[in-house]
């Protein structure tokens, strides 16, 4: 991660540049669906009646809107249409700080924020403070009868229903077909299928100790997780979710999956990119051993629990006789990091 020429390259852009820059926005993903609703459907898509309610009730007067890159152009929509309904005048959070994945909370302090409504797709991280957060993940369609057929299809050649413990996971855009996607998978492999539902961040703690479970990147798992040997994970999703491939890095036991695409309507008994991702991690675990010195990355400082992962990293490189750096720098992007290359041997 060498600069070009051995020269450094600038942390900031030049001011022309950025003026003249031309956004650039996807529209063949899934996300990008909300291109083809009429206005009435895209008041059910984001929600914009509940969350209005949300508003009113807990009588918020400073709302802010977090939108990820592909539905910004929805967002002045959606603040009109909760400008009407609740006479408050919502602001739009347009550069995240981190990932559009993340409650951006310290965007949300300098507006002096009474609350946020996140949209889209959300890693479920818990902010550092308690700052009220509405999630509007969207409504991604799903064909249910094409996917309980096509699973019972792949279960009449394979013998995956003899697997001991089965974990259902979904995109969050799927959550509000949760109950027919569990109760279609649970026709086919039995009512031992453990559904990873979605925990706020809020109800995580007292949902744990109600359902008896454990949490994983915001989602409901087995206590046992852990320890089992062997797991079969159902994925249904689209395939350009990071979702499957950072639970599958999470959770290693995870030996086969089964994954349904809802935009392809395909169903496949492997995830290859998965379990490309996952050789390329151990082998990136392989070079942090050989490193002298690494950089410790920390993108954002709105997660709960940040420094104590700092620290944790800080004291085993200590302890494994390496120097460790650490680098606070908002969104990542290789010119930032080749700054320090030359001084740091590997980035986590």
């Amino acid at each position: 991660m060498s600069a070009e020429d051995g020269k450094s390259v600038s942390l900031f852009s030049n001011s022309e540049e950025v003026l003249s820059r031309k956004a650039e926005v996807t529209t063949d993903d899934e996300t990008s669906s909300s291109l083809l609703l009429s206005p009435e459907e895209k008041l059910d898509f984001f929600e914009v009646v509940e969350t209005a309610d949300w508003i009113k009730k807990n009588s918020f007067d400073r709302v802010a809107l977090q939108f990820p890159d592909d539905l910004m152009r929805d967002s002045v929509f959606v603040s009109k249409e909760l400008e009407k309904r609740t006479s408050v005048k919502p602001f739009v959070l347009a550069d995240t700080s981190y990932g559009s994945c993340c409650v951006d909370e310290i965007a949300a302090q300098h507006a002096s924020a009474s609350c946020l409504v996140h949209y889209g797709d959300a890693c479920l991280s818990e902010p550092p403070e308690k700052l009220p957060v509405r999630f509007v993940f969207g409504k991604t369609a799903v064909d249910i009868e094409d996917y309980r057929s096509k699973l019972k299809s792949l279960v009449e050649q394979d013998a995956e229903k003899q697997r001991t413990k089965i974990c259902l996971l979904y995109d969050s855009s799927l959550s509000h077909y949760s109950e027919e996607i569990c109760r279609a998978t649970r026709e086919t492999f039995g009512e031992g299928v453990f559904d990873c539902a979605l925990i706020a961040p809020a109800d995580r703690e007292e949902k744990k100790e109600e359902e008896k479970c454990s949490s994983s990147l915001g989602r409901r798992v087995p206590v046992d997780m852990e320890s089992l040997e062997d797991a079969t994970v159902i994925y249904v999703g689209t395939g350009r979710s990071p979702l499957l491939p950072l639970f599958l890095l999470s959770h290693p036991n995870c030996s086969r999956v089964v994954q349904y695409d809802t935009r392809n309507r395909t169903i496949a008994s492997e995830a290859p990119t998965a379990t490309r991702q996952l050789r390329r991690r151990l082998f990136l675990v392989e070079k942090v051993k050989d490193a002298n010195t690494v950089g410790i990355v920390c993108g954002t400082l709105g997660v709960r629990g940040h420094r104590i992962a700092v620290d944790r990293v800080k004291q085993l490189c200590q302890l494994a006789h390496k120097k460790a750096y650490v680098f606070s720098v908002g969104k990542l992007n290789v010119p930032k990091l080749a700054n320090f290359a030359a001084e740091i041997d590997i980035f986590v």
